[in-house]
């Protein structure tokens, strides 16, 4: 999957749903966010499958 597709995804949700105080607190919500979206969460347009198993 292209890198700009998970962006598109993760980030509007993620920013706003939370109020980053750091550059540090904004990286690793990302990768927890990231890891979520790609190994966890079922996709309509993949057939229900996550992104890392189509």
């Amino acid at each position: 999957m292209a890198w700009w597709r998970v962006s598109m995804a993760v980030l509007p949700r993620l920013l706003k749903t939370n109020d980053f105080s750091s550059l540090a607190e904004f990286a690793k919500a990302l990768r927890r966010y990231t890891h979520l979206y790609l190994y966890h969460i079922p996709q309509r347009a993949l057939n229900h499958q996550t992104p890392m198993q189509a």
